[in-house]
C-alpha cells in the first residue's frame, strides 16, 4: 500500500503563522494570575494575595510589565481598596483589609491589570468574585496598641489596650462596654469595663496555650449592639521570615507578614496603618 501525504495549503499555513509570530512580537500579551489564601472571608478579616504576571505565549514570567494593579470592587462598581505592587521576577504579594467600617457584607469583586494591558482593555484584565459574610456594622474606631502576650502554666494571657472613637473622630463618653473574646464566632468570655475619659480602655484575656491566634476576634458591645469587631491576631505582632538563598546571585528574599491596625481617617471610613 502507498501512502502520500500532500500539504496543499501549506503556504497559507505558513503566512498565518508569520502573521502570528508578527502580532506576538509587536504586541505581546500578559496573563494575569491571582492566588488567595483562603476562597470566602467575613468582615475583618485580611484577604491576602499572590499575584504572577506570565508571558502569554509561553507561561513564562512576563518581561513587559514591573507594576500590577489590585482593585477590590463592590457588586455596584463602587472602588473599595486599591493598590499598587511591584513585581520581582514576574510576581508580587500583598492584602486587603475587609474594614467593617468601610466593607459591606456581599460579593465583592477584584481585579488585576498592567498598565500594558491596559491597552488591550478591560476584557483582558483579571478579575474574580469573593465573597463576603458578616452580620453586624463596626460602628467604632479603635487605635488598638500592640497586644502583649505572655506565656503562663498552660494558657497565654493576652492583654489589649485600645483608645476608641466615633467613625468621625469624635471621642466616645465615659460608659460601660462588654468586651468580648469570641473562637469562631462564639463567645468564650468577656468583661464588662468602662471607657475612661480619654477614650481608653484595658482588658485581659487567658487563652489555652494550645489555641490558634488565628481563631480567636474581640467584639466590643454596648446594650446589647455590636459597636466594633477585628481578630485578635491584628494587635499580637508576629513576624514569619522566609529566606532564601539563590545561588545564581547570592540575593535572600526575606518574607514578613504584616500587622495592620485601624486609625480614624475621616467621618466616611478609616485608614488601615502599618505599625510593623
Amino acid at each position: 500500500m502507498l501512502i502520500q501525504t500532500a500539504y496543499g495549503q501549506r503556504d497559507v499555513i505558513l503566512g498565518i503563522q508569520q502573521s502570528l509570530d508578527s502580532l506576538r512580537h509587536e504586541a505581546p500579551l500578559e496573563k494575569l494570575y491571582i492566588h488567595l489564601d483562603k476562597p470566602d472571608y467575613i468582615l475583618g478579616d485580611t484577604i491576602r494575595y499572590k499575584a504572577y504576571a506570565m508571558d502569554g505565549a509561553d507561561g513564562t514570567p512576563s518581561a513587559i510589565s514591573g507594576v500590577i494593579y489590585m482593585e477590590l470592587f463592590d457588586v455596584n462598581g463602587h472602588l473599595i481598596q486599591r493598590s499598587r505592587q511591584v513585581l520581582v521576577a514576574g510576581s508580587t504579594y500583598g492584602d486587603f483589609v475587609l474594614d467593617p467600617a468601610t466593607v459591606m457584607p456581599g460579593r465583592l469583586i477584584m481585579r488585576a491589570y498592567t498598565r500594558w494591558l491596559q491597552h488591550f482593555g478591560p476584557d483582558y484584565f483579571y478579575s474574580r468574585y469573593i465573597d463576603v459574610s458578616g452580620d453586624y456594622v463596626q460602628e467604632w474606631a479603635v487605635d488598638l496598641a500592640p497586644t502583649s502576650v505572655k506565656d503562663q502554666q498552660g494558657s497565654r494571657n493576652v492583654a489589649l489596650d485600645m483608645a476608641l472613637k466615633h467613625l468621625d473622630g469624635k471621642r466616645l463618653d465615659v460608659q460601660p462596654v462588654t468586651i468580648s473574646l469570641l473562637r469562631r464566632g462564639k463567645i468564650v468570655m468577656e468583661e464588662r469595663v468602662v471607657i475612661d475619659t480619654l477614650g481608653h480602655v484595658t482588658v485581659g484575656f487567658n487563652i489555652p496555650a494550645g489555641r490558634d491566634i488565628d481563631d480567636f476576634d474581640i467584639a466590643l458591645r454596648t446594650d446589647g449592639v455590636v459597636k466594633a469587631r477585628f481578630p485578635l491576631r491584628e494587635g499580637i505582632p508576629q513576624a514569619k521570615y522566609d529566606v532564601q538563598f539563590l545561588p545564581e546571585s547570592g540575593i535572600g528574599w526575606l518574607d514578613y507578614r504584616r500587622l495592620w491596625v485601624a486609625k480614624p481617617l475621616t467621618d466616611k471610613g478609616r485608614e488601615w496603618q502599618r505599625m510593623v
